[in-house]
């Protein structure tokens, strides 16, 4: 398996864990309290292991750079857009009704979904990435 399939397979098999803990904990400690399962997001840094550790060997050829960067860059940009809307609307809807201070438990809460929407939409791309590329040699037989 290719070092970059492997990484998206592992970031969503990541962020599917988050959800199945979430949903699994929300009915039992509630729906703030059940936010701490998104901490197994931070087994995404075990990324760089596998890249050079277990796939040190594999080559990396112009290509799949060329996908891992389309993947980062809209992953990111979608990342960046979601932080930037669950901003403007905490801070529309603490300004509309009046609020001085915005409640410490809802700061983090936009980097967690920007984080969470880039780590989705790049894998996907790079999973799509690579799907209509291999499609693409096989039509023209190479």
């Amino acid at each position: 398996m290719n070092r970059n399939i492997f990484s998206a397979w592992y970031c969503l098999a990541v962020l599917g864990l988050c959800l199945v803990v979430y949903f699994a904990m929300m009915p039992f400690l509630g729906a703030l309290r059940a936010q701490g399962a998104f901490g197994f997001m931070g087994l995404l840094g075990f990324l760089p292991v596998f890249w050079f550790v277990v796939f040190r060997k594999e080559m990396t050829d112009e290509r799949d750079l060329a996908f891992l960067r389309r993947a980062f860059l809209i992953g990111m940009s979608n990342g960046f857009a979601v932080i930037a809307t669950v901003n403007s609307a905490l801070v529309a809807r603490f300004a509309f009704l009046g609020i001085q201070t915005v409640p410490l438990n809802l700061v983090w809460v936009p980097l967690l979904c920007g984080v969470f929407v880039a780590a989705l939409t790049a894998s996907v791309a790079l999973l799509l990435l690579y799907y209509k590329g291999e499609t693409a040699d096989k039509e023209h037989g190479f």
